[in-house]
């Protein structure tokens, strides 16, 4: 009995378990006792959150910070990339930021009504006459009659039909202004290059030059070109154009003192790039945001000094019409027909808006700030 009692004994003392007295509490065994073994991980239950130990915290704050620093050092490795004018990129692709403006611009919706408005007014010019067997020069007996259903806008003194010769002119006025502010970029762009890039006494003397035609009033400017040369579609496009290089000029030396100095480009010249290579490669694309902006803006300015010159009788020869050749003939018809200068006016005043808003909206998506020097600024 006793003997059977001793084993009973110790098997419980062997099991490490031992039997609770009355009015204690049971202790847990060795494998129920919280908390991880030496060299095995916490097992967090579920909805708690398992506290790592200070050398799993080490490990953590390790790996963290080696992830920090590959991802740091690619992005040195891009930047540098970047500032050294390499790109990714094959030759002729359209690098991200292009296609990020043409993006902003295709979402736009006054850019679309815009360009809708003047594409209309282009096409209309060229092909409406031609469909519709619609002559300008058609004489009838209608003379300063208002508008009608025959004559949308009214008729001359000639009794010719408004509406149409509006839609003509818009040919010769948007040609004249998007031929004179092409030549203006072409001339101005590359007298800022120049003169930006090389300074010296170049830079000076192209300076003080800009500095004159920019004391003219842009209106006596053409008119002197004009007198010099002759009354001529292609003369009227350069004397509006003269005067508008400045302009073109200044924005773009702007940009190149700007960008000379940085590493891209002190990098091409210690490579061994010549100097057009490294002007037209490497620095004018980098300036090329805000010569696009002046571009469109003075394509608008263009189009009031179009019509200021036509109004003092330069431009096409009539019978051919312009916007301002018809608003100075109705000048002496007021009384007699009021809406004869009101169509050619109303042409003039959305071709100038669409063309200045759809300047503002491309400043906007290039991100380039305002500047409120040269001719297209003070507008």
């Amino acid at each position: 009995m006793s003997a059977a009692a001793g084993d009973a004994r110790q098997s419980v003392s062997g099991s490490g378990a031992a039997e609770p007295r009355p009015g204690e509490k049971p202790q847990p065994r060795p494998e129920e006792r919280s908390g991880p073994r030496p060299g095995e991980k916490s097992q967090a239950r579920p909805g708690e959150k398992s506290e790592p130990r200070s050398g799993e915290r080490y490990e953590g704050k390790v790996s963290v910070g080696m992830a920090v620093g590959q991802e740091a050092r690619a992005e040195g490795a891009a930047g540098r990339e970047v500032s050294s004018g390499a790109s990714a990129a094959p030759p002729g692709a359209v690098e991200p930021p292009v296609r990020g403006v043409l993006a902003t611009l295709a979402h736009d919706r006054w850019v679309h009504v815009m360009l809708g408005l003047l594409v209309l007014l282009a096409a209309g010019s060229y092909v409406l006459p031609l469909v519709a067997d619609l002559d300008y020069a058609r004489q009838s007996s209608a003379v300063l009659q208002g508008p009608s259903a025959s004559h949308w806008f009214g008729t001359d003194e000639f009794g010719r039909d408004n509406a149409v010769r509006v839609l003509v002119g818009a040919r010769s006025s948007l040609q004249v202004a998007f031929g004179a502010a092409l030549f203006a970029m072409v001339a101005g762009v590359v007298i800022g290059l120049v003169a930006g890039y090389f300074r010296g006494p170049a830079d000076a003397v192209a300076m003080r030059v800009l500095d004159v035609l920019l004391a003219l009033p842009e209106v006596v400017l053409a008119l002197v070109i004009i007198a010099v040369l002759g009354n001529s579609g292609l003369n009227l496009v350069i004397a509006i154009g003269v005067a508008f290089v400045p302009v073109f000029a200044r924005v773009t030396r702007a940009g190149v003192l700007a960008l000379r100095e940085q590493d891209f480009v002190v990098a091409s010249r210690a490579m061994g790039a010549r100097s057009p290579d490294t002007m037209a490669r490497t620095v004018l694309p980098n300036v090329l945001g805000p010569i696009v902006v002046q571009f469109v803006i003075t394509a608008a300015v263009a189009v009031v000094v179009s019509a200021a010159l036509g109004f003092l009788g330069l431009g096409p020869e009539p019978p051919t019409p312009s916007w301002g050749a018809m608003m100075q003939t109705a000048k002496s018809y007021l009384y007699q027909n009021p809406w004869y200068g009101v169509a050619p006016g109303i042409a003039l005043i959305v071709t100038v808006l669409c063309l200045d808003r759809l300047g503002a909206r491309v400043r906007i998506a290039l991100g380039v700030e305002h500047s409120g020097a040269g001719r297209g600024g003070r507008r």
